[in-house]
């Protein structure tokens, strides 16, 4: 994707990747789910900024960093998911 469609996309993504934190970090404290998802959100975001760093640094391995940052961002959704599920199907 060129420069053009970064522009567009940038702004719709940012929400989608950084309120998954915020979301977990809510209901952390809320007790509603456990601490997993908070910690995998705050590890991609680790990853990002050190992974963009050597792609700076060395200019290879950007796709490789790309791919590993959005699964953990997968991960943290997905593990807030069934934090969620195990919690509603928990014993009153």
């Amino acid at each position: 994707m060129q420069s053009d469609g970064l522009k567009f996309l940038v702004p719709l993504l940012l929400p989608f990747l950084f309120g998954g934190w915020v979301f977990a970090s809510g209901l952390r404290r809320e007790e509603t789910v456990s601490r997993w998802p908070d910690r995998v959100f705050a590890l991609a975001l680790t990853f990002a900024a050190a992974g963009g760093g050597m792609v700076v640094a060395t200019g290879t391995g950007r796709h490789a960093v790309v791919l590993t940052f959005l699964g953990l961002v997968d991960l943290g959704y997905a593990r807030l998911g069934l934090d969620l599920v195990r919690q509603s199907s928990a014993p009153a």
